[in-house]
């Protein structure tokens, strides 16, 4: 076989190898739509109707909005989330950039609408107070308009924007917010609901998953050891207190030694009563 033969043999060996690759590609990404924007932003049609309706809602999320409001929102949201990964799986890497641009009204919330969203639990756990968190939707809503105002200037209500003066001033209002709205729906509704409040706060205001509310937590955790229990005082008329407890042991001694001397004379008794009478 001459040369001239060995290189149309390899041309066509190129040729075949191209083809395949070029199956295998079309078939990878056959589901890719062609038009990767329209269909990217189909994927937020529900998740718009939605988000609507949250910031329509006469009651705010932290303050008490309708669970099955939340519900809906949440369910469009993890959907919208699902058809983007869906999409990212079905396209060319070199197409995210475009599918990515959907997002962007997303930026500075992901970590929060995950957080409330990602867990049917809170969403069940809400449900079970919402009559009480809207109950103390007052003064929940005072504390989010007092320690936000140097933030915010504006009405807060879903996912809002805010004016930060430097993100440690931002992060300090954050911080009293949920601490006055923690204690607010605690001394209200309970500990259960009270530990709800922070994932109901951090969606209404973009990046505040970004700030650190441990020291929330430590306070708590250090005002409220555990109780002792207590013994109610009685004053034995000197001004000088007695606790109950050991007025109770004291009783019970005294029981004790009267039963021990009643014993010991009847006992006694018997025994002269038959030396006598033998």
């Amino acid at each position: 076989m001459d040369l001239l033969n060995w290189i149309v043999l390899f041309q066509r060996a190129w040729l075949i190898v191209g083809m395949v690759l070029y199956s295998e590609m079309t078939t990878v990404y056959s589901a890719c739509p062609r038009d990767m924007s329209t269909r990217a932003n189909s994927c937020f049609t529900s998740y718009s109707f939605h988000f609507q309706n949250m910031q329509n809602s006469p009651n705010k999320l932290c303050c008490g909005v309708d669970v099955e409001i939340l519900r809906a929102f949440c369910q469009s949201y993890s959907n919208a989330m699902e058809c983007v990964k869906q999409m990212k799986k079905d396209c060319p890497e070199d197409t995210y950039h475009t599918i990515n641009t959907i997002l962007n009204n997303l930026n500075g919330v992901h970590a929060e609408l995950h957080e409330l969203c990602s867990d049917d639990s809170i969403i069940e756990s809400y449900a079970m107070y919402q009559s009480c968190i809207t109950l103390a939707g007052v003064k929940s809503e005072w504390c989010l308009q007092t320690h936000m105002n140097s933030s915010a200037g504006t009405n807060i209500k879903f996912l809002s924007r805010v004016t930060m003066k430097g993100m440690e001033q931002f992060c300090k209002d954050m911080i009293n917010t949920v601490e006055c709205v923690k204690n607010n729906v605690e001394m209200i509704c309970g500990d259960e609901a009270a530990a709800l409040v922070q994932v109901l706060i951090k969606p209404m205001i973009r990046q505040s998953t970004e700030c650190d509310y441990s020291v929330i937590d430590a306070q708590q955790k250090f005002t409220k050891q555990p109780s002792h229990s207590r013994h109610a005082y009685i004053s034995d008329g000197n001004r000088n207190s007695k606790s109950s407890s050991n007025h109770n042991h004291c009783d019970k001694i005294r029981s004790s030694s009267l039963g021990k001397i009643v014993f010991t004379v009847s006992y006694c008794s018997l025994i002269i009563w038959a030396i006598i009478y033998r």
